[in-house]
């Protein structure tokens, strides 16, 4: 609620219907003639609901600004996000560097956050020219690949798998 109010000027009766909106939730599972015992939820939103979307994009607003200050570009649909940067050849290591540092402060703020980053559904993909001399683009798998100028690199943080593409 902190949020809502700080960062995005929410006051009042807005942030007041919010806030009975998203607190003194429960959950309970009722099954054929067996019932769960209650449940208190302390953190979410209610799943299908018209303002879960929304709640959520603002809550990962924050975002945007940990991987700026790496200078890597961020793009989100839902909760699928991508991260992207251009560089030329001789600039590899550094941009790999810089992409890899991001990464590992991304996954800092989610876990402050209370969400998590699925590592096994990153995806590294390298893209250059055919035409490029080959070089080691991973040394944590061993892959070689031909780059050229410029290379694109994008990390998606929510696609199947640990590998290396080339295009």
């Amino acid at each position: 609620m902190l949020r809502l109010e700080r960062q995005f000027g929410l006051r009042g009766v807005v942030l007041q219907w919010l806030s009975s909106y998203l607190s003194d939730r429960t959950f309970q599972v009722v099954f054929r003639s067996g019932t769960s015992s209650v449940v208190i939820i302390t953190c979410s939103v209610p799943q299908g609901s018209v303002l879960g979307p929304r709640l959520f994009i603002l809550y990962m607003a924050d975002l945007a600004d940990v991987v700026k200050a790496h200078n890597v570009n961020l793009q989100s649909y839902a909760d699928d996000s991508q991260l992207h940067l251009q560089c030329q050849r001789q600039h590899m290591t550094t941009a790999g560097g810089r992409l890899e540092m991001c990464i590992t402060d991304v996954s800092h703020w989610m876990a402050a956050n209370r969400l998590k980053m699925n590592a096994d559904k990153m995806e590294l993909l390298w893209a250059g020219s055919k035409y490029g001399s080959k070089i080691a683009v991973d040394r944590h798998y061993g892959s070689e690949m031909r780059l050229s100028r410029p290379m694109i690199m994008y990390a998606y943080l929510a696609s199947p798998s640990r590998r290396i593409s080339a295009l």
